[in-house]
């Protein structure tokens, strides 16, 4: 049973905006196989996923991690898709369809198979300059239920439908 379920593909708010606005630039486009992996080619390309990560330059040859070391040079997005293809991941989409997990299950962006990639009000409020991050994220809890709609375990239906942030409130008031 898992009623909580933020993910740790991406621990740091920042990171997440980052992966927002590149998933931004790839909007109205079909999110499907060839799109999962465009997105993580993006990500490689502008540093976002893989950058001095020991474990992900594990199979890469020298001067694949040379090119993504070299940050006083942009990555081509032919250079990025050269690493992500030496990867030889077993699925390679489903790189992509990790990455935005996160972006969906806290309501950024809307991301379906064969649908149109869409960024929420809520995911455009996040990529505006200045950022408040209490404000976002507080509008993310505010909305955040158990089970929660993203998650597809069964057992976490047993709950009834309830917000997480305003259920411990009432719970602390009691």
């Amino acid at each position: 049973m898992k009623p909580w379920s933020i993910t740790t593909t991406i621990r740091n708010p920042y990171r997440l905006r980052d992966l927002l606005a590149v998933l931004k630039t790839m909007e109205g486009r079909v999110w499907n196989k060839f799109t999962q992996i465009e997105l993580q080619v993006k990500l490689i390309q502008n540093r976002l996923y893989g950058y001095r990560n020991r474990q992900f330059y594990n199979g890469l040859s020298p001067s694949h991690v040379e090119l993504i070391e070299n940050d006083t040079e942009p990555l081509t997005l032919e250079e990025a898709r050269n690493i992500f293809h030496a990867k030889n991941y077993e699925d390679p989409p489903m790189r992509g369809r990790q990455s935005v997990n996160p972006l969906k299950k806290f309501g950024f962006a809307i991301a379906e198979r064969d649908r149109k990639i869409e960024v929420t009000e809520l995911g455009t409020c996040f990529l505006r300059e200045p950022v408040d991050l209490q404000d976002i994220f507080l509008r993310v809890f505010l909305k955040w239920q158990i089970p929660n709609p993203e998650n597809n375990v069964t057992s976490a239906r047993k709950f009834t439908t309830l917000n997480h942030l305003l259920g411990h409130f009432i719970l602390l008031t009691a």
